[in-house]
């Protein structure tokens, strides 16, 4: 009976070691994640370097502000081509339709007159929180969307599409 104790006793202490040593740390998870970000930027390029780096150069200055304006021939989706006005503030990029109009469904949420336009040569949908008739009210916009709005940009920096 003695030994059938001390056995179980050493099963349970040889057990407690086992789950005890095999857990993972946070140090191994965060050296896992960095060496897989340096071969993502390895395999990348410098191609893709300069194109992230176009992504958020500015190339208008409006009232002091520089903001990136691009000129672009469009389809609006799901909605009224007079929705679209001549300056639209663009804060999300996407290859998807679904993740689009998501977006744009959240800022409608929140009282914007927001809409997807699709440009056929990117092959991508932007999504424009709000559109004006004028840059500068465009640009302002820019300066204060974050105290408008409580959906994160999913590009880099917001910037304006303009009407062809």
């Amino acid at each position: 009976m003695k030994a059938m104790k001390i056995m179980g006793m050493a099963t349970a202490l040889a057990f407690a070691l086992t789950l005890a040593s095999c857990h993972t740390t946070e140090a191994n998870y965060k050296a896992a994640y960095d060496k897989a970000v340096e071969k993502t930027r390895q395999n990348r390029g410098l191609e893709w370097e300069e194109k992230q780096a176009d992504r958020v150069r500015a190339n208008t200055v409006i009232d002091g502000d520089s903001v990136r304006v691009k000129r672009y021939h469009f389809n609006v989706v799901d909605d009224k081509p007079a929705v679209a006005k001549k300056y639209a503030v663009v804060t999300g990029e996407f290859q998807q339709k679904f993740n689009a109009m998501s977006m744009r469904d959240r800022y409608r949420k929140e009282g914007h007159q927001s809409y997807v336009v699709y440009h056929a040569k990117e092959k991508t949908y932007f999504v424009v929180v709000n559109a004006y008739d004028d840059l500068a009210v465009a640009a302002a916009f820019i300066r204060i969307m974050k105290d408008k709005t409580k959906v994160k940009p999913t590009v880099p920096r917001p910037w304006v599409l303009e009407k062809m």
